[in-house]
C-alpha cells in the first residue's frame, strides 16, 4: 500500500469511528487542499521527458508525502475538535473562487543537468486530446518589450525549479476563458523559449508527451454548478428555472420571478422546436409566434393609452386585413353573433353592442322602424319617410336585382350646369391611354383648352399667389412654382442669358450678342415706349427704284400723290 492510500485509508478510518458514535466526521478543507496538491505534483512530475523533466523526482515527492501524511493527522486531528465543539449554527466562510492553477516543475538540460538560475521564456498550453486534438489556451511568459523594459513576464528559475500560477494576468498569463469545459479531460504542454530577454523567444519544441490535468482545476466546474451569483446574493440550483423539472417551480417573492434585461441588439426571448423559432421576442417588444396561441381565461388588449391598437390578420400571403377601433368618446364593447346567419344576411346592433345576423338590414332584431329615412329605388307604401333614388342627368342606375349589386354611372360626356365643387380631393382628366383635355367656354361658342404635353414624368405646376402688376409676365423658377414679374425671362429668380441675339432699340452694355434695329432709306420708326407700340413706316419722301434692279411683286400696286415712272427709252409717265 502505498502512501497516498495509507493517507486515504487513515482518513476513512476516523470518519468510520466517528460515525459509529452517531456524527459524521466533516472532511477539513486543508486536508482536500493537501491530498490535492501532492496528485498535482504526481501529475506535473513524469518520470521521463526529451529534455526538460523532474531529476530527484522520487526524493521531492517522498518528502512532501511525509509532509502531507503529518499535515493530513493534525488537519484529522483539528477536524474532530472543531467537529465536537462548534455550535451546528455557525456559518461557514467562503473564500472567493481561485482562477488560476499552480504548476511547479524542474528544468534539465539534454544531459541531465541543471539549467543555470535565472529567467526563461515559457509557454503554456492546454488541449482537449492527449495528442493532437484542439487547443483551448495559450499562456506566454516572456518581455512583450523586447529588452525594453517594462514587460518582463519571463518566469524565475532557480535551482532548476519553477512556479507558475497559469492563468495569472497579473504576472503577464492569459486568463482561461470562459468556453473550456472542465468536466472533460484536459492535457498541458510546456515549451521553454532560454533565458534571452526578447519579444521572439527561440522555442525549443513543446513537451512531448503532454501532463494529463488532475483534479484540481475540475474545482472551477464543482465552484460554478454549487452557486450563482447576483446582484442580490447567491441563488442554488433549486431556485434557478431548471430544465424538464419533476414538480412545480415555486416562487414566493415579491420581485418578478424572471426578469431579462437585454442592453444589446439581440431578442429577449427565443423558443424552438428542432431547430425552429415557436416564440421569438425581440427586444424592441415585437412578439411572433408560430403556430395557435391560446389565451385562457383572460383579456387580450392592443393598444396603449397614447397608442391605437390594431390587429392584422394575413391571408395567408402579402395581403392582410386590418382591423382598427374608431376614435371613441367612451369604452365599447361588442359581442359578436352567436351563429353564422343565413346566406345574405347582414349584421345588424342592438345598441347595446350585441351583434346579429339579420335577413332585414336594419331590424335590429325587431321591426324595421317605418319611419327612417330609407334610400329605395321605389315607392314602398309601409314606408313614411324613404326617398326614392332616380337618375338625373348625365347619371344612369343599373339594379341587378335583391342582393345584387347597385351601380352609379356617369355618362362618357356629362354637361354639368352650376358650380361643381370638389373638396378635399384632386381632379384627373385622362388616363393612362387617353390624353386628358381641360375645355374652358366663354359663354358663347368660343373654348380655350388646356392639355398636357408630352411628357418624360409627372410634372405639377402652381399658380401665382397674385395677380401681378400690368405687363408682367408669368415665369417659372424650374420647379413648376409660377409667378408674374416685370422682366421676362427672369425666371423670378435669375437673369436673361445676355448671349442671345437680342433686337434692340440701342446699344446695351450688358448684351454681347444683341442687334440694334435702326430705320433705313424711307423707313420710318415710331417708338411707343415700355410696353407701347414700336412702329415701322414709310417716309413721305418720294420713293426712287435704282434702274437695274426692277420691281416686282403679284397684285395691284396703288400708288398715292405724285409718281413719276421714267422709262429707259427716255420716256415720262406722269400723274
Amino acid at each position: 500500500m502505498n502512501r497516498l492510500s495509507r493517507t486515504s485509508h487513515i482518513l476513512s478510518r476516523t470518519r468510520h469511528l466517528l460515525r459509529r458514535r452517531g456524527k459524521a466526521a466533516p472532511t477539513h478543507k486543508t486536508t482536500k487542499q493537501m491530498i490535492h496538491e501532492v496528485l498535482l505534483l504526481h501529475a506535473v512530475l513524469p518520470p521521463s521527458s526529451n529534455n526538460l523533466y523532474p531529476a530527484a523526482r522520487s526524493s521531492l515527492v517522498t518528502k512532501l508525502s511525509r509532509f502531507a501524511l503529518l499535515a493530513l493527522a493534525l488537519v484529522t486531528i483539528l477536524s474532530l475538535y472543531i467537529y465536537l465543539y462548534t455550535p451546528a449554527f455557525t456559518p461557514v466562510a467562503k473564500a472567493a473562487a481561485n482562477t488560476t492553477i499552480n504548476f511547479q516543475a524542474r528544468i534539465l538540460t539534454n544531459t541531465g543537468a541543471l539549467v543555470p538560475d535565472g529567467y526563461y521564456n515559457v509557454q503554456f498550453k492546454l488541449y482537449d486530446a492527449a495528442s493532437g486534438g484542439t487547443l483551448l489556451w495559450t499562456d506566454t511568459r516572456y518581455d512583450t518589450n523586447g529588452a525594453a523594459p517594462g514587460n518582463d513576464y519571463r518566469v524565475q528559475v532557480k535551482n532548476g525549479y519553477l512556479t507558475v500560477s497559469l492563468a495569472d494576468t497579473t504576472a503577464g498569463g492569459t486568463a482561461f476563458p470562459g468556453t473550456i469545459d472542465w468536466s472533460q479531460e484536459l492535457w498541458l504542454s510546456m515549451n521553454i523559449g532560454g533565458p534571452t530577454q526578447t519579444a521572439t523567444p527561440p522555442w525549443n519544441g513543446e513537451m512531448n508527451p503532454r501532463i494529463k490535468v488532475t483534479a484540481v482545476p475540475y474545482a472551477f466546474a464543482a465552484q460554478q454548478a454549487q452557486t450563482l451569483k447576483g446582484a442580490t446574493g447567491s441563488f442554488t440550483a433549486d431556485q434557478l428555472a431548471q430544465l424538464a423539472p419533476s414538480a412545480t417551480q415555486t416562487v414566493n417573492s415579491a420581485n418578478t420571478a424572471l426578469r431579462i434585461n437585454q442592453t444589446g441588439a439581440g431578442s429577449l426571448l427565443q423558443f424552438q422546436a428542432s431547430g425552429n423559432d415557436r416564440l421569438l421576442l425581440a427586444a424592441n417588444g415585437n412578439l411572433t409566434v408560430a403556430g395557435t396561441g391560446v389565451f385562457q381565461g383572460a383579456s387580450v388588449s392592443i393598444g396603449t393609452t397614447s397608442q391605437a391598437g390594431v390587429l392584422t390578420l394575413s391571408d395567408g400571403s402579402t395581403n392582410t386585413t386590418t382591423i382598427q377601433a374608431a376614435a371613441t368618446a367612451g369604452n365599447l364593447t361588442f359581442t359578436l353573433p352567436n351563429a353564422y346567419g343565413g346566406s345574405g344576411d347582414c349584421i345588424v346592433g342592438n345598441g347595446a353592442g350585441g351583434l346579429s345576423f339579420s335577413a332585414t338590414c336594419g331590424s335590429g332584431g325587431g321591426g324595421a322602424p317605418v319611419g327612417a329615412s330609407y334610400l329605395t329605388l321605389a315607392l314602398d307604401g309601409t314606408l313614411t319617410g324613404e326617398r326614392v333614388l332616380t337618375a338625373g342627368t348625365n347619371i344612369s342606375v343599373a339594379d341587378t336585382g335583391a342582393n345584387g349589386t347597385l351601380t352609379i354611372n356617369v355618362a362618357n360626356s356629362p354637361t354639368f350646369s352650376g358650380t361643381l365643387t370638389v373638396q378635399g380631393a384632386t381632379i384627373s382628366v385622362g388616363t393612362t391611354t387617353q390624353q386628358g383635355s381641360l375645355v374652358l367656354n366663354d359663354g358663347s361658342s368660343n373654348t380655350t383648352t388646356l392639355q398636357s404635353a408630352a411628357i418624360a414624368s409627372n410634372l405639377t405646376f402652381k399658380l401665382p399667389s397674385g395677380y401681378g402688376g400690368s405687363g408682367d409676365c408669368i415665369v417659372g423658377d424650374a420647379a413648376g412654382n409660377l409667378s408674374f414679374s416685370s422682366t421676362c425671362g427672369t425666371g423670378g429668380s435669375g437673369s436673361a442669358p445676355i448671349a442671345a441675339s437680342y433686337l434692340t432699340l440701342g446699344l446695351d452694355g450688358s448684351l454681347t450678342n444683341e442687334r440694334v434695329l435702326t430705320a433705313g432709306s424711307n423707313i420710318s420708326i415710331t417708338d411707343g415706349g415700355a410696353n407701347g407700340n414700336l412702329t415701322v413706316g414709310l417716309t413721305n419722301a418720294s420713293l426712287s427704284i435704282t434702274a437695274g434692279t426692277g420691281l416686282t411683286g403679284g397684285g395691284a400696286v396703288a400708288l398715292g400723290g405724285s409718281v413719276t415712272l421714267t422709262s429707259s427709252l427716255g420716256t415720262t409717265i406722269g400723274q
